[in-house]
């Protein structure tokens, strides 16, 4: 049985384990030999062991169920004879059902069929419940009813990667019907309760686990769980979050002895979890809340005492990664804005990071072999600072805007004066440039409603600072400075027209859109593409904080309204409407405007300073907005039709002009497609008239990623589409045909990780991760071999993507420079130079009076002209 064992080793190897290293650029790639031959050659014997099961001869059975598990579990071009899968199907269930006859040959099934349910096999859910029973027994057992020939930690680490591979089942299966099979007496799977079954074994085994490495596996199946049941299973994503939290938090003594990759593991789902936010909150409002409070305490514990021995290397990278996760948590919505004591609570964080003793140049001490942590790096003090003005930006009047809405970080002045058709004087009798808390420099556009037929007056502000630059525009409680009408009516046609507002604030900005896939940006970003964005999100009356019945006539609707809109403080209780009412009605509206910057606060008046709005100033400015706001990468995109994998030297790959519809539909969700001729993001070195207009694109509040696309790519050769594709240190690969991706078809000097993305006919898709090169590859999600669901691929894999090449950035911190210190440095160099020296009198009374401009052209390098300076 050995020797058989080693020649369909033999067998299984070609064309599965090609050493690219050493193959010929040109070499025709050999297929493995058919699975149906080897069964054909060897499968008598081998079933007939199986089968008789005899006492004394359990090493050979043993290792012919070893040799069936690893042949049915091998990927092949064409598919298996149902015959040999019903001997296959039927051996499996006879030794789970007989585990006492059976137990020496289940180590040798779990470890070789850990990707069986990878593969298209016909028939193959039939094995899913005894499986899924057998994995519940080892996984929540603390000892086994049955004796094993492995460890049980290498038992369990098996049956923790079958169970990953079968995570996208639960829903997937809510769309089958399969009826009993005769002669099999497994119970149908529509009565089999696979979510719960699914829940309880996660958790149990969790309870049970002792093994770091089998942790970092129960983690991942953790957070892939999460996003399957996110939508369907509202209790499940919170129950598992708290069991990460608690472990993050309060370890139990085995816990606390596990290395501190483990712990890095379970952030790293966390973090990955900030793109679901609102959807969390939906499933339970105190679970994010909770997150972050364990956060931020743990960083106060581990600058105290570190519970685990650990280098200064990962001691740095777990800090940063829970400061980042914090910045990322605490962004969407707004909510922490309703939690004041998490606030004291990072800023507690914060503040013992910015106190403990920055780490000494050139003091080693060596522990167990082992850097020991000497104080607190240079890139975790960076990042504190950052995580503190993220706060104070996010609790203040002007928070960070997320999601679609951070297409408004792109819009500049020059957008907002050709959408309202303003010359250049025109603009600067309107906009005014002032400073504000020693590190904002904010543009103010008031614009009248007889601009361009526009009805709705509004006030624009562009505000810049050290975490970027964000747009805002005005129209509910505070109205525009240049209006002089009834104010009542105007916000109760508002309001009643439904839309939306942040609570409590006055701004349009910003809003969200959970459904991406349906935006589409076809002519780059203009001011107006943030307006039609804003008209696509539904209105909730709730945000405004008035209580309405919206089954009332639309004239109730009306009178309560102004009623209630009347209690606000809008200027609504004026003195009679005469003359000098009029005269001050700008400086009346402006004071709720300064309130909300938090100018009339006279303990800060010195840090109030108007700019001199000169051409320079304008070159300054333009300057500072081409610096990086935001971590920037790009990633490469391949598609691969059917039967082009077969040279070594990806022949016909990058001629493809065009995908299948699933990969189109697949590149459409990964972004906005965007216009790289007007498109004013991060475009990772494409110029639109070598390389094609439109690519996709995607942002958030932290990062931006542009995606190099083969099938987008226009006008130039298939070397430079390998060289530019080959440039980037992750590469998503679409591939519809059965062979084996072969990475020598990419022109790179980079280490390359490959998502490889194999869409199955049954609706799922394979995505293996490949590292070619050696790396180290950092995600909590996708481990080596995931299945997938359609609904969750893009967000899955976009994610993954993201999660690796920031842990990749953080992990090379002496090349890497936080875009914080870079605008940092720029905004003190235009405030030195450009900045005014008023008084406060002065201040307030020429910001919003008519002597602005004179004042401004008593200074000898003002002046007003036609040119663009933007």
């Amino acid at each position: 049985m050995s020797a058989i064992k080693d020649v369909v080793t033999l067998l299984l190897g070609i064309g599965n384990k090609t050493d690219y290293k050493k193959t010929k650029k040109k070499m025709v790639l050999p297929d493995n030999p058919d699975g149906n031959t080897i069964i054909k050659i060897f499968g008598d014997w081998l079933f007939e062991t199986v089968y008789k099961n005899k006492i004394g001869f359990e090493e050979g059975v043993s290792i012919a169920f070893s040799i069936l598990s690893s042949i049915f579990s091998t990927h092949f071009i064409r598919p298996f004879n149902q015959e040999y899968l019903n001997q296959f199907y039927a051996a499996i269930i006879l030794t789970f059902q007989n585990l006492e006859q059976y137990s020496h040959s289940l180590g040798a099934i779990l470890q070789h069929t850990e990707q069986l349910f990878l593969r298209n096999l016909d028939g193959l859910f039939l094995l899913i419940p005894h499986y899924l029973k057998l994995i519940k027994l080892i996984l929540t057992s603390q000892t086994l009813p049955f004796s094993i020939n492995i460890s049980q930690s290498s038992l369990r680490r098996s049956s923790i990667i079958i169970l990953k591979t079968m995570i996208c089942f639960p829903n997937y299966f809510n769309k089958l019907s399969i009826p009993p099979i005769e002669n099999y007496s497994q119970e149908c799977i529509k009565d089999f309760n696979i979510i719960s079954l699914f829940r309880s074994t996660i958790l149990g085994s969790w309870s049970n686990e002792t093994d770091p490495d089998n942790a970092i596996l129960l983690l991942s199946a953790m957070g892939l769980f999460i996003f399957e049941t996110l939508k369907k299973q509202t209790t499940v994503p919170p129950l598992f979050l708290l069991t990460i939290q608690k472990y993050i938090c309060q370890p139990t003594e085995i816990q606390s002895q596990w290395p501190i990759r483990v712990l890095l593991s379970a952030i790293s789902i966390i973090k990955s979890i900030s793109f679901i936010v609102n959807e969390i909150h939906e499933c339970s409002t105190q679970t994010i809340p909770n997150i972050v409070t364990g956060l931020s305490r743990i960083i106060t514990k581990f600058l105290e005492t570190p519970t685990q021995e650990c280098s200064q290397q990962e001691f740095d990278l777990l800090i940063i990664s829970i400061l980042n996760t914090i910045s990322e948590l605490i962004v969407p919505h707004q909510w922490i804005f309703y939690y004041p004591n998490i606030i004291k609570e990072i800023l507690n964080s914060i503040g013992q990071v910015l106190e403990t003793k920055p780490k000494g140049k050139g003091k080693r001490e060596k522990k167990e072999k082992k850097e020991k942590v000497v104080g607190i790096s240079k890139n975790i003090i960076t990042e504190a600072k950052f995580v503190f003005f993220k706060l104070m930006k996010i609790t203040g009047n002007f928070p960070l805007p997320n999601e679609t809405s951070t297409i408004s970080t792109h819009i500049t002045e020059e957008d907002i004066k050709k959408s309202f058709g303003l010359s250049q004087e025109e603009f600067l009798k309107y906009a005014r440039f002032f400073l504000n808390d020693d590190n904002q420099i904010i543009t103010i556009i008031d614009i009248p409603e007889n601009i361009k037929n526009n009805n709705d007056p509004q006030t624009i502000t562009i505000i810049r600072d050290l975490t970027g630059k964000y747009i805002w525009g005005y129209f509910f409680r505070m109205l525009p400075l240049s209006y002089k009408k009834n104010p009542e009516k105007y916000l109760a046609k508002h309001v009643w027209e439904g839309k939306p507002r942040p609570p409590n604030y006055e701004v349009t900005r910003p809003p969200t859109n959970k459904e991406r896939s349906e935006l589409e940006i076809k002519y780059g970003i203009t001011f107006d593409t943030v307006n039609k964005f804003d008209k696509k999100i539904s209105g909730d009356l709730k945000r405004i904080q008035l209580a309405l019945t919206v089954q009332h006539r639309k004239e109730e609707v009306y009178r309560f309204l102004e009623e209630e809109i009347s209690t606000l403080n809008i200027s609504k209780k004026r003195p009679i409407r005469d003359e000098s009412y009029f005269k001050n009605y700008n400086f009346n509206n402006s004071k709720i405007f300064l309130s909300g910057f938090g100018l009339l606060n006279f303990q800060k008046k010195q840090k109030n300073k108007l700019f001199n709005g000169n051409k320079n100033f304008y070159s300054a400015i333009q300057e500072l907005d081409q610096l990086s706001e935001r971590l920037q990468f790009s990633i490469g995109i391949i598609y691969i039709a059917k039967g082009q994998n077969r040279n070594n030297n990806g022949e016909g790959i990058f001629e493809n002009k065009k995908g299948d519809p699933s990969y189109e539909k697949f590149l459409k969700q990964l972004g906005e497609f965007v216009d790289l001729q007007t498109h004013k993001g991060y475009k990772g070195g494409l110029k639109w008239e070598k390389t094609g207009r439109i690519t996709p694109y995607y942002a958030n509040n932290s990062i931006e990623i542009i995606y190099h696309v083969s099938t987008m790519l226009k006008n130039i050769s298939t070397e430079e589409k390998k060289e530019i594709i080959g440039k980037n240190k992750l590469i998503l690969v679409w591939c519809n045909d059965e062979r084996h991706f072969n990475p020598k078809c990419i022109k790179s000097e980079n280490n390359i990780i490959f998502f490889i993305i194999r869409p199955h006919y049954t609706g799922l898709s394979l995505v293996t991760i490949e590292n070619y090169s050696g790396i180290k590859y950092y995600s909590g999600l996708l481990s080596k071999n995931s299945l997938l669901r359609k609904d969750v691929l893009v967000d899955l894999v976009r994610i993954s993507s993201i999660n690796h090449l920031c842990e990749t950035q953080i992990n090379e911190q002496k090349k890497y420079v936080h875009p914080f210190l870079k605008r940092n440095y720029k905004i003190q160099k235009i405030i030195n130079q450009f900045s005014m020296s008023l008084s406060n009198e002065q201040f307030f009374t020429s910001f919003f009076s008519g002597k602005f401009s004179k004042m401004l052209n008593t200074h000898s390098d003002f002046e007003i002209v036609e040119k663009k300076y933007f």
